[in-house]
């Protein structure tokens, strides 16, 4: 049988990003937010990088913690408290991408940056055929020089206005 409870940890951290949402966190706040050239507060964003949000499930040797339950314990507050800050697309779709599928270049360079709140990744993996079916991506990747050129195109890429950075899914002559 699955345990679904919470360890001590855990708990903590329910508690703590609860009472961020229930506290610090107004729909006032919320509101001036979305109202903004962002749509989300820099604050905001700077502060849960301090409560140390930023880091869940990122690897322990780059300073992060946690895994599935603890994501699942901040998207639950966050959510509940509708939290407009782009913790969905930069710490749990773009960083988990750089964390299981990146170079260990691209992780050393990009993961403490995310976790410390100075770098905010997107996911761009949407396509108008493919939706979420990675067979039917047609974004092409070829390398150019020292770099790749991209040739495709996405469709919705979750907060892709404000990125500083774009993980994005393509295929290479590899398939």
């Amino acid at each position: 049988m699955l345990d679904l409870e919470l360890n001590e940890e855990q708990q903590l951290l329910k508690d703590s990003t609860d009472r961020f949402v229930d506290r610090d966190y107004p729909f006032d706040a919320r509101r001036k937010a979305c109202a903004s050239d962002d749509g989300f507060s820099r604050e905001v964003w700077k502060r849960f990088a301090d409560l140390g949000w930023l880091s869940i499930g990122m690897p322990e040797d780059l300073g992060g913690f946690g895994g599935a339950r603890e994501t699942a314990v901040v998207m639950e507050s966050i959510g509940r408290g509708v939290v407009v800050e782009p913790f969905l697309a930069t710490v749990v779709l773009a960083g988990q991408a750089i964390a299981l599928a990146g170079s260990e270049n691209q992780k050393a360079e990009l993961l403490p940056a995310i976790m410390s709140g100075d770098l905010m990744v997107s996911f761009a993996h949407s396509e108008p055929r493919s939706r979420y079916d990675i067979a039917h991506v047609a974004t092409r990747a070829e390398e150019s020089g020292d770099g790749w050129v991209l040739s495709g195109q996405k469709g919705l890429v979750l907060n892709g206005g404000t990125a500083d950075r774009f993980v994005v899914s393509a295929r290479t002559n590899g398939g």
